[in-house]
């Protein structure tokens, strides 16, 4: 609701701007939420929009930043035929700043990568069902980078008392 209001008066910031820059609109609205019951509403208040209008910037921003890049991949195609082109660079700040994240964590299901960026360095971007291997022991180790996750794998299931095949 925060964010739908922070749009909302970032559009009319934009407008008012457009007639007259001198117009001033404040950072806040009234929220008016029901009660369990539905009968009577709970007092409105007014609240500090600030955060979600600078959320609403920061998507706008990546939003066009995006474009650009679709715009110059695509080369006159569709942006849609593209978008299967674009590599996925899942990173948690994404979650918070970025309207194609969605996209790129849907790419990273299965992988180190959705478990986060530390995740993803740590076990090399693995796929999770091979780190579940490693960590039950059925699936040998590859190299020493392996062994290792193995190894502090087990240690921290038997330390939290997870289940796991020898």
């Amino acid at each position: 609701v925060r964010l739908q209001l922070g749009a909302q008066v970032l559009a009319l910031m934009h407008e008012y701007h457009c007639i007259d820059p001198s117009i001033t609109v404040g950072a806040s609205g009234m929220l008016i939420f029901s009660r369990p019951n539905g009968l009577n509403p709970h007092t409105p208040r007014v609240e500090d929009l600030g955060g979600a209008i600078e959320a609403i910037r920061i998507g706008i921003t990546a939003f066009l930043r995006h474009r650009q890049r679709i715009n110059e991949l695509r080369a006159g195609a569709e942006p849609f035929t593209v978008a299967a082109d674009l590599s996925p660079n899942f990173q948690d700040a994404c979650l918070t700043t970025c309207v194609m994240a969605p996209w790129c964590r849907q790419r990273a299901a299965g992988q180190a990568s959705d478990m986060g960026e530390i995740a993803s360095e740590v076990l090399d971007n693995m796929s999770i069902q091979h780190v579940i291997g490693l960590m039950t022991g059925s699936i040998e180790p590859a190299n020493d980078h392996e062994r290792i996750v193995a190894i502090r794998l087990r240690e921290l299931a038997a330390k939290h008392n997870t289940e796991q095949v020898a």
